[in-house]
């Protein structure tokens, strides 16, 4: 989704040269395309694709960055159509299109290396040699950048994964430290990102022939996993955030925050913990904008639809921070609502009772389906548009 919601961003920035007609043309296209990807009709997505490569080459050239970002999502639709050659050859097509027209030290091309290294390694014939020279070259551009952030952190565990089935299980236990390292920073150690991947750690620690330190960490795994299930968490201690760099500072521990409180019930131990965190971070940052209407005020109303709107702010958070944008969006809208729906349907509606507001949208899920909830969710993005003007940010009462 998130390189999809990019996707979504570039083709929407189209120059002032192309006619209304012609944008109008590909930005139908291009809500075809999301829509058919999120319902995972990959076929008609690569149809509707094609279509758009060929208007986009017509009208901006293949020099713009739709092209490109029109070749990686052919890419993922066909890895996921199990057409791994394909995928491939778009993949390659992509790295090769942004090597000739753009910066190859911008980040969009060690994350097209690392996407066609996935896909050379994937199928009944992968290419793992090929993989690890196209992940190592990713990793290489990636280290410039001086962040260790998420998509570093997948590029060091593709690179693990390829060292290890091309025979040199030391550097995969190398590379797979570095990675859970990063996960562990960003996600925490009982979350179920890292303790995941300590599994591939404790196969590689095996393949070394490191077979205590492989036996630690099966035992590390148990260990955490027994923490979890009693909902110890490592969230950070609340900060009364004064300025936007404080908040740039805290991003992870704002992240770590926002998925702790989706992803689990209102009486679990530390939601007030995390629900504090979330909304003093919101307020301050400058990396999202939180926009409610009229009607999203309804969960600020009442103490027991407080913690949807908590939700609300969160799932918009999480929005902006995985896409890298901070605009108040169609999108984030949509995304954060669904947050708040599956909070809610989790279990917490049995903890606070029937929410009015979030039925409606319960409903038309359960009677019509996603595209009826879909269609109702922009229903409702339209009005809230009309306050914009009106709400930059509005805070939680106190």
């Amino acid at each position: 989704m998130k390189q999809v919601l990019k996707f979504i961003l570039v083709l929407l920035l189209l120059p002032l040269s192309v006619s209304a007609q012609d944008k109008q043309a590909i930005l139908k296209m291009d809500t075809m395309v999301i829509k058919l990807y999120q319902k995972e009709n990959y076929q008609k997505c690569l149809e509707v694709l094609d279509k758009q490569q060929t208007l986009v080459s017509k009208l901006l050239g293949e020099q713009d960055t739709a092209y490109f970002q029109n070749l990686r999502l052919k890419a993922r639709c066909q890895y996921r159509l199990k057409d791994y050659q394909g995928a491939v050859k778009s993949a390659q097509d992509a790295v090769d299109n942004w090597k000739k027209y753009h910066d190859t030290e911008k980040r969009d091309y060690p994350l097209a290396l690392d996407n066609l290294a996935m896909y050379l390694s994937a199928g009944p014939t992968p290419d793992s040699i090929s993989a690890l020279k196209y992940a190592k070259e990713a990793l290489q551009r990636y280290e410039k950048y001086m962040v260790n952030d998420y998509d570093l952190a997948v590029i060091l565990l593709h690179v693990a994964e390829y060292s290890n089935v091309t025979g040199n299980p030391s550097d995969a236990v190398k590379y797979e430290l570095r990675g859970l390292n990063i996960f562990k920073e960003i996600f925490g150690e009982h979350s179920d990102e890292y303790i995941g991947e300590l599994a591939y750690l404790h196969d590689y620690y095996n393949a070394n022939g490191q077979s205590q330190k492989a036996k630690d960490t099966e035992n590390l795994i148990t260990k955490l996993q027994e923490e979890q299930d009693k909902d110890m968490a490592d969230l950070p201690e609340l900060i009364e955030f004064k300025t936007v760099e404080e908040c740039r500072a805290h991003v992870k521990d704002a992240y770590k925050c926002i998925v702790y409180y989706l992803n689990h019930k209102l009486n679990a131990d530390k939601m007030s913990q995390a629900a504090g965190y979330v909304m003093k971070w919101s307020m301050v940052t400058d990396q999202v904008h939180v926009l409610v209407g009229k009607e999203e005020a309804q969960l600020m109303n009442s103490e027991k639809s407080m913690p949807y709107a908590i939700a609300y702010f969160a799932g918009c958070c999480r929005f902006a921070i995985e896409n890298d944008s901070a605009d108040f969006s169609n999108a984030m809208f949509c995304s954060a609502m669904i947050d708040v729906l599956n909070f809610y349907m989790g279990g917490n509606d049995e903890l606070t009772g029937k929410v009015a507001y979030l039925d409606k949208f319960v409903n038309t899920y359960k009677k019509d389906g996603m595209d009826a909830l879909k269609a109702l969710l922009d229903k409702y993005y339209v009005k809230l548009s009309k306050d914009m003007e009106k709400a930059k940010k509005v805070e939680m009462p106190k």
